[in-house]
């Protein structure tokens, strides 16, 4: 799954696709307006060239989604932040 950033919008895209977890922004927009866009919707950040999802916003969104399997998206974000 993605977060999609582009200008007035941030969607959550591939929602069942839990081989990946990052954040694609359309190549017009600068980090600080990246950083507000997820602000804006309340689903993370950027620091420096990284960006931060706040798991708890993301997964209120997810479970509205059709096929959320919890469980696989579980060991996603246990995945990723071994990684941090």
């Amino acid at each position: 799954m993605y977060t999609a950033v582009q200008t007035g919008r941030v969607e959550v895209l591939e929602a069942t696709d839990y081989r990946r977890l990052q954040v694609e922004a359309a190549a017009s927009l600068a980090p600080a307006d990246i950083a507000k866009q997820l602000k804006d919707y309340r689903l993370g950040d950027i620091e420096r060239d990284h960006a931060w999802i706040d798991i708890g916003a993301l997964t209120v969104l997810l479970t509205a989604s059709e096929g959320f399997d919890g469980r696989q998206f579980e060991t996603m974000v246990a995945y990723a932040r071994a990684r941090e």
